[in-house]
Parts: structure tokens; C-alpha cells; sequence
């Protein structure tokens, strides 16, 4: 099978995407979601595209639903050989799934695949999601939920599908960009609007069985409780008790 215009961009995971959450017609997270992408895509040194008709398109796909998934890819256009591009230019894919069913309390378990770390390229959430595929395949197998995703000296960084914070005495924490983590919307939304104090910083492997409860933060399932790592049960907190009202104002709802 031959292609007249080689998708080099998918071939080379040249781009990046983002996830959202449609609900009641609206993307109510799109300008943080936004403000990500333009980051991301100047970082990689690809065009911007047209924003406005870009939100259009958006807005006009999440109005015909009353909740779903919709996944924005952007990847690099250029054509030709080899690994050098000759331009910025971008093409953008729209694609739409089904909402996940809710949980409460999720099954966690510690993945193979560690982390090197770098605050660089690491924390776009670029195309290349080899660790997190790895780890969430591993979690699948073993009838898990989630993986945690470790640095390479130990600490927890992050989970196949979304960052780690944790609550300790009324503090949140999450670990730092250099570790590993990626640049999630939810992350920069408690670090930024959080009720509680947060503080970036590394999270030794064991603080997390200590901890008054364990959560992976993500934009379209918002915050979820782990309720067991590596078959040991951990004190639950429910976001609904801890995050609820802040919650709420971002568009989540709690059965």
C-alpha cells in the first residue's frame, strides 16, 4: 500500500493532543486545554493553527453530545523523508468516544517501566506515549485500573492516565515536572486554584501508604481515589468531600 503524502508527523510521533471532556454540549476546560496546546506546539516548533475556527469546530462537535470524549490530535504536516522537517505546518484530527463509567475507588498497581525524568520535552503531552501505553497494557493484565509510574530512583511520579497527588493533613502534593510528570490541565488547575495548600515536591514510593489518601487528577474524569496499590489498601478520601464545591465550578458532578 502506497501513500501519494507520507504521514510522517503519526510515523515520527511529530505532535501532540489533548483530551477533553464534553459535557451538556460544552468543553468547559477548552481554555486551559488551549492555553496547553499552544505551549506544547511552540515547543516542537509547529504552527499555530486558526483558534478560532479551531474552538469552532470544537464547540460544534461537543454541542451534539451530551457527554463524551473528545480527543484533538495536532501533528506535523510536512511531507517527504527522513527526519527533518521543512516546515511547521499542522494537521488536526477530531475524534469522539464514549465516557468512561465512573469510580470511586480504583485498583493500583506499581508499572515495570520506570522513569528517567526531564522537565524538557518529557512533560508535553506529545504522541509518543510508549511508558504510559506500556504501563496502562500492565495494569489491563492484572485487572488494575491504573499503573504508577516511578522514577528510576524510586519516587511515585505519575499514573498511566493522569498525576498523582496526594493528601497528607490537610496538604496536597504532587511531584515536580523534572521527575517525570506530565504537564496535566487538572495538575495546573490545583496548583494554580486548589482550596487546599499545595506544594510541588518530590514523593518518596512509601509516603503514599502513609498519606490521608491518594488521587490521580486528569481533565476528563477530574479526580479519582486509589483505594489499593500493589495489593495494599490505602485510607480513602473521597475528592467529593475534599475538592467538591472546586470541583463543581470546574463542571464536575458527583452521583
Amino acid at each position: 500500500m502506497e501513500s501519494a503524502r507520507p504521514l510522517l508527523g503519526l510515523a515520527y510521533a511529530d505532535g501532540v493532543f489533548e483530551t477533553m471532556r464534553a459535557s451538556a454540549g460544552a468543553l468547559p476546560l477548552w481554555p486551559y486545554h488551549r492555553r496547553r496546546l499552544s505551549r506544547s506546539l511552540a515547543q516542537l516548533r509547529l504552527n499555530a493553527p486558526d483558534w478560532d475556527d479551531l474552538g469552532r469546530c470544537l464547540h460544534s462537535v461537543a454541542a451534539r453530545h451530551a457527554e463524551v470524549i473528545i480527543k484533538l490530535i495536532c501533528y506535523s504536516a510536512d511531507g517527504g523523508r527522513g527526519y527533518a522537517r521543512r516546515s511547521g505546518e499542522l494537521t488536526c484530527l477530531i475524534e469522539v468516544h464514549r465516557m468512561p463509567a465512573a469510580s470511586t475507588a480504583l485498583r493500583a498497581i506499581s508499572a515495570d517501566q520506570r522513569l528517567s525524568g526531564g522537565a524538557g520535552l518529557a512533560a508535553v503531552k506529545s504522541l509518543a506515549r510508549l511508558e504510559q501505553r506500556l504501563a496502562a497494557s500492565q495494569a489491563a493484565r492484572a485487572s488494575a485500573d491504573v499503573a504508577l509510574l516511578r522514577h528510576r530512583n524510586g519516587e511515585a511520579v505519575s499514573f498511566s492516565r493522569g498525576n498523582l497527588v496526594l493528601l497528607d493533613r490537610g496538604k496536597l502534593y504532587t511531584p515536580p515536572l523534572v521527575r517525570g510528570a506530565i504537564a496535566g490541565v487538572m495538575r495546573g488547575l490545583l496548583i494554580a486554584q486548589a482550596p487546599l495548600p499545595l506544594k510541588v515536591t518530590p514523593l518518596r514510593y512509601a509516603q503514599l501508604f502513609t498519606a490521608d489518601g491518594v488521587f490521580v487528577s486528569n481533565a476528563v474524569r477530574g479526580i479519582e481515589t486509589v483505594a489499593v496499590l500493589d495489593n495494599v489498601r490505602l485510607p480513602i478520601a473521597q475528592p467529593a468531600d475534599v475538592l467538591g464545591p472546586w470541583l463543581e465550578r470546574l463542571g464536575f458532578t458527583f452521583d
